[in-house]
This record gives structure tokens, sequence and C-alpha cells, in this order.
């Protein structure tokens, strides 16, 4: 957010970029975790000499916004560039620039208290919480967590939420005395990052940004993200209802025949041309071709209707 941050100026809120730190740091210690665990590594095993220093980084992290919590961040001076913005071209600049933060912190959100959806079983309480089980353990499987969470998770109307920060703790091998301490500091900072969160997504709403692409935008590039519009486009342009192609072969023909060409051409040499018209195929043998067939009752049906709407019949 360089551009932002600039135009912030002494207004730049360090409760924000404490907390920010802080919880790109507690989700790059689980990455780092997964990436091990994929590789069918345990994360402690494997980087035994280096959890001294990352642990110490974490504390150095969770104390600095543990100085600084206690306010409010000051998102109404952030909403207040994006007001003062003359155009929508530069209000999706503004934008563009807090994609780094934004991906970061909905990315972390994701993996440190991780939402699930299900399906409330109403009036069968043992029915709907088989429901939360299968959900839990369906998004365990998928993400290949730990099936620790099966007994510990919470559930708020249709959402089950998980507390993913005791696999940071159990990592780093912290003491009971610090995880209390931590584990308070570390929901004050994800109340402040979704804060965050929400005052961005507010703003795209307010002034009409298409956020989706302007992500896109950030992650893929220009050049790639061309590319998928115009596929987009042309899935978009294609997706209609077509005649089949065997109507459209007896519609050829019936043009043919009602020019008369059939008097003075060869059928192979028709069927070519049919074929080419019909399929886009010019290497075909017409023999070979649908083309070359005669057309059935229902495609010659269909296509005297078409015929008749340029008065041939």
């Amino acid at each position: 957010m360089r551009l932002i941050y600039e135009l912030l100026g002494r207004d730049r809120d360090p409760r924000y970029e404490a907390g920010r730190n802080l919880l790109s740091f507690a989700y790059g210690v689980l990455q780092w975790k997964d990436n091990m665990q994929r590789a069918g590594l345990s994360a402690m095993e494997s980087n035994i000499g280096n959890i001294p220093g990352i642990r110490l980084h974490l504390y150095r992290a969770y104390l600095e916004y543990e100085r600084l919590s206690g306010g409010v961040s000051r998102f109404d001076k952030l909403e207040f560039v994006f007001y003062k913005a003359p155009t929508k071209g530069h209000r999706e600049h503004l934008l563009y620039d807090m994609m780094s933060d934004y991906v970061l912190i909905t990315e972390a959100l994701k993996r440190i208290r991780p939402t699930i959806t299900y399906q409330p079983v109403n009036n069968d309480r043992q029915a709907d919480h088989e429901a939360q089980k299968a959900a839990v353990r369906n998004y365990l499987q998928l993400h290949h967590l730990s099936e620790n969470y099966l007994v510990c998770y919470n559930v708020f109307n249709d959402t089950i939420s998980l507390n993913c920060e005791d696999e940071i703790f159990e990592e780093l091998e912290l003491n009971s005395r610090n995880i209390d301490r931590m584990e308070r500091v570390l929901n004050h900072a994800l109340l402040d990052m979704r804060s965050f969160i929400r005052l961005v997504d507010r703003i795209t709403s307010i002034y009409d940004l298409d956020i989706k692409r302007v992500k896109d935008l950030y992650l893929h590039g220009e050049k790639q993200l061309k590319e998928s519009e115009e596929q987009q486009e042309l899935e978009t342009r294609f997706n209609y209802q077509k005649m089949p192609r065997t109507h459209r072969i007896a519609a050829v023909w019936g043009l043919i025949d009602r020019l008369g060409l059939r008097k003075t051409k060869d059928k192979t040499t028709l069927a070519a041309f049919v074929e080419a018209v019909t399929g886009g195929n010019i290497k075909a043998r017409p023999q070979d071709t649908v083309a070359y067939k005669k057309p059935e009752r229902s495609a010659k049906e269909a296509a005297a209707e078409w015929l008749k709407k340029i008065g041939i019949e």
C-alpha cells in the first residue's frame, strides 16, 4: 500500500500496520506447517533449528501489536482518501494499491479462523450434529487439517467456525502462560483486520468498483487478465441455442434445389460445399460426410420452416 501510505502521511495507522504484520506472521507459520505436511514431513522435525528464531519473531509481532491495541483503527482517514479521489479511475488505482494487503488478510483470515457453512437439520438434534460433523470432516480433508477439529469447533446458526491459532502454538511449543496472552491479543488483531476487509468491500460498493477485476489484475497481470476476459467473452458469445447441424445441412440443400444447381453440378461437388459451410470441414471426402447423405425427415421439415421465413416453399 505504498501509494495509500504516501497519501495518508502522518495519518497512517500504526495499529493497523502492527495488526497486519502479526496476522501475516501467524499465517506464515501455518503455511509453513501446511507445506511440510503436504510433503509428508513434520514441520517441527524438519525445522527444529529454526523454531527459536521463528518463536522470537512471533513474540515481537505480538508485543508490538499489544503495545498499540485498545484503540480504534483510524479507517475513517483511509476512507477519506477514496472520497477525495477525483475520478473512478483514480479510485480503482487506489484499490489496486490496497490489493497486497486485501489478498493477504483475506487468505490469512480464512486459514486462521475458517468458516464452514452447512445445512442445519431442524427438530432433530442428532441429525444436525451429524451434518455439522460431515461438513467439518469434508473441510478438513480438503485442506489437509487435523481431525482434532472434529471435537473442537463453534457453531453459529448455519456457520461453523474453527480456531486454528492453536496449531501455531503447538508448532512453536509455546507455554500455556504465553498462549493465553497471545490468544487474547490475536483476537483483537483479527477483529481489526476484519474491519479493514469490510471497509474495502464497502468502498467498492459505494463507488461501484469492480473488486474482482482489480484483484485478478493484481494476481495475474494485464496479459493473463485480458486473455481470461476474451475467453469469457467467447464462451458468452457462443452460449446460445444452436440449430442442429443436420437441419442446417437440409436448409442449404433446400436452397441448392431452389436454385436448380443439382441439374448442372455434380453431387460430390455440392456436398463438399455443404460440408464446408455447415461444418467448416474443407478437407473431408464429400462422400464420407453427413452432407452427402440424404437428410432425415425431421431435418427436412425443420429446414422447410426456416426456408419459409425467406419466402422459399
